[in-house]
């Protein structure tokens, strides 16, 4: 029922664009992609340790100008990547959009989040050498929960000698629901006491993103801070730890602040481009006990940061190379897997004080450093086909995928990736 009312939807917006036809025609664009995945050791977004043809995206947009100042635009959108996705057909943006002036313009809708260089264009092979944007920035697991805001929109550009200055101010609900990858971060973060999370809520989001074309050619420097307030999850407690501890239900408000910082340099055929993501993430906790409940606790906030420095080539039409180095910290006051907490009211109640920061005990889950190689070949203006390489050091990311038993990681593991995409 969901989906025929979505798309139901979709069709009367498009009929409405072909209405506009006799102002102003109708621009129809899409993707379809098919990836293979492979490690040699450890689970990644996938069962990739036996390899993985879970990695496809769906994508059909359509846009029409209603006037000289009206754009309307909606995409739908589809993909799978090991348990994420699963194929599920979802409005992915709907936007109108109405630019009063060069300087002012204003969107309402499910509006894209323009955070860093890549959130906004991220669908969109054409745009980028490597097969996935990095990771150490834009994780695939919260991809579907931060890639919009349901709101509305502030921007505008300006032109001067000083160059080219552009900004976007988003306020409004993140997407936040229990078919989100947040959700199955929260609940491998958690999985040490057997979380299963049941409701999960979210309330006012606030981005502002600035993006500045400088006098020297090709050079862009951006950034980006955002404020998402009150995320609510809820859930069971279970298994034998909890169980001991007699924890049974788990309640948390998070709140997340972080920025981008973003660098670009283009100079011929040569492409530099230079990222940092720092996210700090505060919580209160109440983790309800069959003998007492000491209600609602402060977290020891997290604060995570990741950056990454990319290097690409166009050698001529058909072939594109890149190399990246990236880095992840999930705590980065924890960079060596071997700090302790601190003593609080909340380690008293789940047993922590004196605990490693790592619940799984392995001290390389405190970092993840990758070396990315990847190589495009440009078939024809349609057609795309990737590869890549990435060597790792660590595997302190989040990820869907199934690694049971955390003893059995290894350190250093390699990820091979194949993509092939037609573009619309």
């Amino acid at each position: 029922m969901r989906k025929i009312i979505l798309i139901f939807t979709g069709l009367s917006l498009i009929a409405g664009f072909a209405y506009a036809g006799d102002e102003g025609k109708v621009d129809i664009h899409g993707f379809i992609s098919q990836g293979y995945l492979k490690t040699d050791h450890n689970n990644y977004m996938a069962e990739t340790e036996d390899g993985s043809f879970q990695f496809n995206e769906l994508g059909l947009n359509f846009g029409t100008d209603l006037t000289d100042k009206l754009r309307l635009g909606l995409q739908f959108f589809a993909r799978d990547l090991g348990t994420d996705g699963n194929d599920k057909l979802v409005l992915d943006w709907v936007v109108a959009d109405y630019r009063w002036r060069d300087f002012l313009g204003f969107r309402v809708g499910r509006i894209k989040l323009p955070a860093g260089y890549y959130y906004a264009i991220r669908d969109f092979d054409m745009l980028r050498t490597d097969v996935f944007v990095p990771q150490c920035v834009y994780p695939e697991i919260l991809r579907d929960t931060f890639s919009f805001i349901k709101g509305i929109s502030l921007y505008g550009n300006m032109i001067g000698p000083w160059g080219h200055l552009s900004y976007d101010y988003l306020t409004g609900r993140a997407n936040l629901s229990l078919d989100t990858g947040l959700a199955s971060a929260q609940e491998d973060f958690w999985s040490y006491y057997g979380l299963k999370l049941t409701d999960m809520t979210s309330s006012q989001s606030h981005s502002f993103d600035c993006k500045w074309e400088t006098p020297l050619p090709g050079l862009i420097l951006g950034g980006t801070a955002y404020y998402h307030k009150d995320f609510y999850l809820e859930g069971t407690l279970s298994g034998p730890v909890s169980d001991i501890l007699k924890l049974t239900y788990l309640r948390t408000y998070m709140d997340f602040k972080g920025y981008f910082l973003m660098l670009r340099y283009i100079l011929g055929d040569v492409a530099f481009t230079a990222e940092l993501n720092q996210n700090r993430i505060e919580s209160v906790i109440d983790a309800d006990r069959s003998y007492d409940d000491p209600g609602y606790l402060k977290a020891e906030a997290l604060t995570s940061q990741g950056w990454y420095m990319a290097l690409s080539y166009r050698f001529n039409s058909f072939f594109e190379a890149e190399y990246m180095y990236s880095v992840f910290y999930p705590d980065k006051t924890n960079k060596h897997g071997k700090d302790r907490y601190s003593h609080t009211d909340l380690n008293d109640v789940f047993k922590s004080v004196g605990v490693l920061k790592q619940f799984y005990g392995n001290d390389f889950e405190a970092w993840k450093k990758t070396s990315t190689f990847s190589f495009r070949f440009d078939i024809n203006e349609y057609w795309l086909f990737k590869l890549e390489a990435a060597y790792n050091d660590g595997f302190g990311e989040y990820t869907s995928a199934d690694n049971r038993d955390h003893s059995d990681l290894k350190r250093y593991w390699w990820l091979y990736a194949a993509k092939v995409t037609y573009n619309f």
